[in-house]
């Protein structure tokens, strides 16, 4: 990708329940390459309601977003959780 006077180059991908992300930018106008490298736990939706539970939770609802439409096993990014 070019931004401005920028080079973008990245690569994501999964790996031993990991998501990697590694990406390089190319300032030409800095006359600088910067390199990043992230790893990140990734983790199922049956593993995050493991852990609200573990957690103490009682109640964990699990949606896709915030309109409410339910969470599926590749989208979940909202959860209401009750502790009692």
């Amino acid at each position: 990708m070019e931004k401005g006077e920028k080079f973008i180059l990245t690569e994501k991908y999964m790996e031993g329940g990991y998501r990697i992300e590694r990406c390089i930018v190319i300032d030409r106008q800095k006359d600088e390459i910067i390199e990043y490298h992230e790893r990140q736990r990734a983790f199922s939706l049956d593993d995050v309601r493991s852990l609200l539970r573990s957690a103490g939770f009682r109640r964990v609802v699990c949606l896709k977003d915030l309109e409410g439409d339910p969470a599926t096993s590749r989208e979940f990014r909202v959860f209401i959780c009750h502790k009692t």
